[in-house]
């Protein structure tokens, strides 16, 4: 672990966070790590309470959705991790994707009001046509509960455009590449700990439909004609909305629903 790498620090990020947050309860910086999330699924082994955040300068083994590698170079961008412990079916656990993404929307517009940032189903933040981060959720299950859920945040914030990766399904940016500003770390990991507390209680006190009606309001992609990726299957369609569940609901092009539980999209037009 370390006190202080660059711009992020662990003593800055707790200072910022209430001393009563159910969320930051426990901040652990680490210089390097394999996987942030990976030693939050530790903790959750260890029974660690709901609420500990981890989170690296850079990570050796960062990963997306898929399997897919993350790239994590250090003094750069924000990889975190929150340990959750929600009270839900299993079924139900992506609505804790789209709450984790409403809330790095939400940080990122307190300091940059005016960045066209936006989401896309299932797990994407997107700066006007370009990714620049991703939730991934993994979660432990024990008979037909969650037992923990960890949210982990790759967030690319000060990457220079020339090192952003290329080869990728989805033009990645970041938001020094889009905005010529290079934002404190810190200070940006704190806000969005912050927003996945307030959308978290809002799943617990008000349920999934809260959640979802924030997240359809943040989204572009609905009544966009857009194409999914889902295993071998590849539908075309209109997204039409999400269910109770967070799953995407499509239209086909012959006019039936669909659902989509976990795929690839592309925004084919806007609607």
């Amino acid at each position: 672990m370390c006190a202080a790498c660059g711009d992020l620090a662990e003593d800055t990020v707790k200072s910022l966070i209430s001393s009563d947050a159910l969320i930051g309860n426990s901040i652990e910086l680490y210089s390097t790590a394999a996987s942030t999330n990976d030693i939050c699924l530790n903790l959750c082994r260890n029974q660690m309470p709901e609420g500990a955040v981890v989170i690296a300068d850079a990570q050796t083994e960062g990963r997306g959705r898929l399997g897919r590698k993350w790239i994590s170079p250090p003094e750069q961008n924000i990889y975190m991790s929150i340990l959750l412990r929600p009270d839900m079916h299993p079924k139900s656990a992506s609505v804790i994707t789209l709450l984790a993404s409403i809330a790095c929307i939400k940080a990122i517009k307190l300091i940059l009001p005016n960045l066209e940032a936006h989401i896309k189903w299932p797990n994407d933040i997107m700066i006007g046509h370009k990714k620049a981060g991703g939730i991934l959720t993994e979660s432990r299950i024990e008979g037909t509960k969650v037992s923990c859920t960890i949210v982990g945040i790759g967030l690319n914030v000060n990457m220079p455009e020339q090192l952003l990766p290329r080869e990728t399904i989805i033009p990645a940016t970041s938001i020094l590449a889009e905005t010529e500003t290079a934002l404190n770390r810190s200070e940006l990991a704190a806000a969005i700990i912050k927003e996945t507390e307030e959308c978290y209680l809002l799943l617990k006190n008000k349920g999934s439909k809260a959640v979802i009606d924030i997240w359809l309001s943040m989204s572009k992609m609905i009544g966009s004609q857009i194409t999914v990726t889902s295993n071998e299957d590849i539908i075309s369609g209109i997204a039409e909305g999400l269910d109770e569940d967070g799953m995407l609901i499509v239209r086909d092009q012959i006019g039936l629903l669909k659902t989509i539980i976990s795929g690839d999209v592309r925004i084919v037009s806007h609607g």
